[in-house]
């Protein structure tokens, strides 16, 4: 899959939002809508899920975005929680110097605690429910061939 997203057009955030509309907020880069761009990835890629166990029928929307992030995007990654279930699916050479980072949220504090986290291996897909505060970690690569590269599938009820 990495050889495949790699030939998409990628957008930063402000020419991404210019384009497609929306208000979110990523370090890096990432692809327009899969299913868009290309369908046959995004049903692959769906139908990866069920064989795993996944109910994809629960969703009323599923999105996925190729994204990148390289080294000088370390710094602009922050700890945030998303308006979906969640899945992302590592899709560039394994670094266990890189991966997602869990944190749950503490009582009377604006400071949220690290629970644990998941190395980026190549191929490997991460799920969490909506509202875990997470945050990437570990970015790398100079350009947009050697970068962190992942599909981010966001499912809204």
């Amino acid at each position: 899959m990495n050889s495949i997203v790699n030939k998409y057009k990628f957008y930063d955030q402000e020419n991404y939002q210019q384009l497609f509309g929306g208000e979110q907020t990523w370090p890096g880069v990432r692809s327009a809508n899969i299913l868009d761009i290309d369908p046959s990835l995004y049903y692959f890629v769906c139908n990866l899920l069920l064989q795993k166990g996944h109910n994809l029928n629960i969703y009323d929307e599923i999105i996925m975005y190729a994204h990148k992030r390289l080294d000088k995007d370390k710094n602009k990654d922050f700890i945030h929680v998303d308006p979906t279930d969640t899945a992302l699916i590592y899709l560039s050479e394994t670094n266990i110097n890189s991966g997602t980072v869990f944190y749950r949220n503490v009582p009377n504090s604006d400071k949220p605690q690290l629970i644990g986290d998941v190395k980026f291996i190549q191929s490997n897909c991460v799920f969490f429910n909506k509202g875990v505060p997470h945050s990437g970690f570990g970015h790398y690569g100079d350009n947009l061939t050697d970068s962190r590269t992942t599909i981010n599938i966001f499912m809204k009820y």
